[in-house]
């Protein structure tokens, strides 16, 4: 029997097998497409998580204000507002830096400041005066007793650095307790002037 004779006696077999080839193959293509789809959207979610996680990471945490008065040999002394955990250099800078006659030598920059402090810088040969930081008020809860208060309170003393707060409490070991205010022109370091300027702050009770 001739090619053209079988082909024609078997033609819907033939037919039928081209047809079921083409299927089979459809479905091939079908099932291997599937996974990569399902990739994709693994993949396309992914740099959604990672937005969220940038926002989270980029919230500022606000920072509580303070107000610190600053004096003496600073190019604009005034009232200036800082951030909490600033320090003495943080409000010299806000006041325009120190003048030429400032005393760089007995100022503390690393100093931490507070709330409602006032800040002096002294001036060249003003030698009984050290940079003061102080609490600001006029309650009496702010008057700090000579006779009882420890070296870091002393330092809140307008003129009173570390050193005079030293003297202070040395004068007390060695000699007993002040009698009166004016005992502390005893104490080293510590002048007329200086007293002058602790008197509203200070008590011997």
């Amino acid at each position: 029997m001739e090619l053209n004779q079988i082909l024609y006696k078997y033609r819907y077999v033939c037919v039928g097998l081209v047809i079921a080839i083409v299927f089979i193959v459809f479905l091939l293509f079908q099932v291997q497409s599937k996974p990569s789809n399902e990739e994709a959207v693994v993949v396309n979610d992914l740099p959604i998580q990672d937005e969220t996680n940038t926002e989270e990471e980029d919230v500022e945490v606000v920072k509580q204000t303070i107000v610190v008065d600053v004096k003496g040999e600073v190019r604009a002394p005034d009232i200036y507002e800082l951030n909490e955990g600033d320090r003495v250099y943080h409000a010299i800078k806000a006041a325009g830096g120190i003048t030429k006659d400032a005393e760089d030598k007995q100022i503390n920059y690393a100093m931490l400041v507070k709330d409602e402090m006032l800040i002096y810088v002294p001036r060249i040969g003003e030698v009984d005066v050290e940079v003061g930081v102080q609490e600001n008020g006029d309650n009496e809860s702010n008057v700090i007793s000579i006779n009882d208060a420890t070296e870091a309170e002393l330092e809140q003393i307008t003129g009173v650095g570390p050193s005079k707060a030293k003297a202070i409490i040395k004068y007390r070991e060695e000699n007993g307790p002040f009698n009166q205010i004016e005992d502390l022109l005893q104490v080293s370091g510590i002048g007329e002037k200086s007293l002058e300027k602790m008197k509203d702050q200070i008590t011997i009770k």
